[in-house]
């Protein structure tokens, strides 16, 4: 016979390891983002400093580079939210009705506020590191 709290005990275990590795995985894809814009920072090094020089101020160039990472990064997290609830409705939630399977927590909500996090997370992190290094290359 099958004891069903055995079974909800191993894909209890089983939901929290994918659980940990997903947000594993999300804070690595936020570092690669960052690290991109350091990338970027660095090549763009001659024209910031040009900015600066001809007397734009550290502010206006800080604010105009979160603008644009923060559209490109919103254009991101949009659509994957999109992609994964495309996924759930049509592919999931259909596979499990057919086996008989409801699915009444589905964890959307958390999902949506986790991924809001992950992007303000980014944005704040990106401000950060972009406000020091136009700092250090106003004062070469």
């Amino acid at each position: 016979a099958i004891d069903v709290a055995k079974i909800k005990t191993i894909i209890a275990v089983v939901i929290g390891i994918f659980g940990i590795a997903s947000v594993l995985i999300m804070l690595l894809s936020l570092l690669g983002f960052v690290q991109y814009s350091q990338l970027v920072l660095s090549k763009a090094s001659y024209e910031i400093r040009t900015l600066l020089r001809i007397g734009y101020s550290i502010r206006q160039i800080v604010n105009t580079f979160i603008r644009q990472m923060t559209i490109t990064f919103g254009i991101i997290t949009l659509s994957a939210i999109a992609i994964m609830l495309i996924v759930k409705l049509f592919i999931i939630n259909v596979w499990l009705e057919n086996n008989g399977i409801s699915s009444v927590g589905s964890g959307f909500t958390l999902t949506l506020i986790v991924g809001f996090s992950c992007f303000v997370l980014f944005i704040l992190a990106n401000y950060i590191n972009v406000r020091k290094t136009v700092n250090k290359l106003g004062k070469n």
